[in-house]
């Protein structure tokens, strides 16, 4: 498990990303860098109706677009308490059963998640689900916490990097 030392650390290297679009997908570098998951799925979330709507993904076979993905987040419990609480999450084995919709049809070899909210101040901007795990991996509360810390961390430096980019002219 990567110490707090460590995620800041990683995640201020993504400061020196050339433009928005490289700092998401160096984040989802990151992320899988650091933390015992095999894929990561980044979606934006808005307060204003629940919703969330897909932006990239990241596998061992590179990234993938998402956009199709849109969601009320209701509708999924472990994303709404991850969004609400602003705090990760995970689930696995029947319990994701419980917390994942009939809408979405997974491969058998997927059984469990993990959501990270992407926090700043008291918003939450987006999360990072996963969905894919080393066998030996072990999500425990110390991950949980670090996870956490890396959605805090991450959401204060997209913040940071929209508010300080130069806005295009109004015409």
């Amino acid at each position: 498990m990567p110490s707090a030392h460590t995620i800041r650390e990683h995640v201020q290297t993504l400061t020196a990303a050339p433009s928005h679009e490289d700092l998401l997908c160096q984040s989802l570098e990151v992320y899988i860098n650091l933390f015992p998951v095999l894929d990561a799925y980044l979606l934006r979330y808005s307060p204003i109706g629940y919703l969330s709507e897909g932006v990239i993904s990241l596998n061992p076979a590179g990234f993938v677009h998402i956009r199709e993905l849109r969601d009320d987040i209701r509708s999924l419990p472990i994303i709404y308490s991850a969004i609400r609480e602003k705090k990760a999450k995970y689930c696995a084995g029947v319990e994701y059963l419980k917390q994942i919709t009939s809408k979405y049809i997974l491969a058998p070899s997927v059984n469990a998640m993990a959501v990270v909210p992407i926090v700043f101040g008291s918003s939450v901007i987006g999360y990072i689900c996963s969905t894919q795990f080393p066998a030996d991996s072990a999500i425990d509360e110390e991950m949980l916490f670090s996870l956490t810390l890396f959605g805090e961390l991450l959401g204060k430096l997209i913040h940071d990097s929209n508010s300080t980019a130069e806005a295009p002219p109004i015409k």
